[in-house]
């Protein structure tokens, strides 16, 4: 990794690095104060000139279009219809319905609203489990928040419609849609944690 690359790694994992760390902590990868060590040792890295040029980079300015677009994110929501809309020039619904249908999906949009939703009912995903099994079963957006009283993802209708997401969840649609922003990710973690888990030792 040259040192553009490694500039524009550290500032867009900078984006999410609470979250992720907080994630890492909760599952006992790290303990709070070995998750700061590593912050610090990231933050100590950043400096304000890394961040000015590379964020005009293509690929920084791809996440913050994801994120930032106004056409693509609604009251704090991100818009799945307009990410699917950029895959296919079919119906973004069909795309959204088929992400649905995947036990993966599904077990981790329980996680997500077993986190973040109190009022989530959990106990109807069981029922959706079992249905995905019939060949013929289909889970739109709006079923699934019916039965499960979901709110991480939302369904609206009129101008600016549409089914919207929060980031967490429309981050990992954009990944199901593309394999290698999938595989991408999943490097850019990787080397970054290699590369502080050094540092510490």
């Amino acid at each position: 990794m040259n040192e553009k690359q490694r500039a524009e790694a550290l500032w867009a994992y900078s984006i999410t690095q609470e979250k992720i760390m907080d994630r890492l902590i909760r599952k006992g990868s790290f303990t709070r104060k070995q998750a700061d060590e590593i912050l610090d040792i990231l933050i100590a890295q950043l400096s304000e000139d890394d961040i000015e040029r590379h964020s005009n980079s293509a690929g920084c300015k791809e996440i913050l279009q994801m994120f930032l677009h106004p056409n693509t994110c609604i009251d704090g929501y991100i818009s799945l219809t307009e990410i699917a809309r950029t895959e296919s020039n079919g119906a973004p619904s069909y795309l959204i319905q088929s992400w649905l249908c995947s036990r993966n999906t599904l077990d981790f949009l329980r996680i997500w609203e077993k986190n973040n939703n109190s009022n989530f009912k959990d106990n109807e995903c069981n029922q959706l489990f079992e249905q995905l099994k019939t060949p013929s079963f289909t889970l739109t957006p709006k079923k699934w928040i019916t039965l499960t009283n979901a709110k991480g993802i939302v369904s609206k209708q009129g101008n600016n419609g549409g089914t919207l997401a929060h980031r967490d969840i429309a981050l990992d649609f954009q990944l199901w849609l593309k394999p290698e922003k999938r595989y991408e990710t999943i490097k850019l973690i990787g080397n970054i944690f290699n590369e502080n888990l050094e540092a510490l030792k």
